[in-house]
């Protein structure tokens, strides 16, 4: 995956790309936004989830979260957990790094 981040170039009206970010080796299946934090959590064909984040422009975590391919992907609107599905059923819940970044 590679996760840009596009910021308006008000000189032109075009845009460009500020940061790109390789996470997946696979390929990225999700994506979320979290504005509150600045981040950006996205999930692999291989069970991984990486977060990103966009202030610093750096990947803070990358971590193993299932053992088949990530389905899906979402986040609660108060930024404090996110849920990842994966293709083998399983449902996960997350905390530990919302408010950690």
């Amino acid at each position: 995956m590679r996760a840009g981040v596009i910021k308006e170039n008000t000189s032109c009206n075009s845009h460009l790309t500020l940061a790109a970010f390789s996470c997946h080796d696979q390929g990225a299946s999700s994506l979320v936004y979290a504005p509150q934090h600045q981040l950006v959590i996205s999930a692999g064909k291989k069970g991984d989830v990486s977060i990103v984040d966009i202030r610093q422009r750096q990947l803070r975590h990358r971590f193993q979260a299932h053992e088949s391919p990530i389905k899906c992907l979402a986040i609660d609107p108060g930024e404090e957990f996110f849920v990842t599905g994966s293709a083998d059923g399983d449902i996960k819940v997350r905390t530990e790094f919302m408010g950690s970044v």
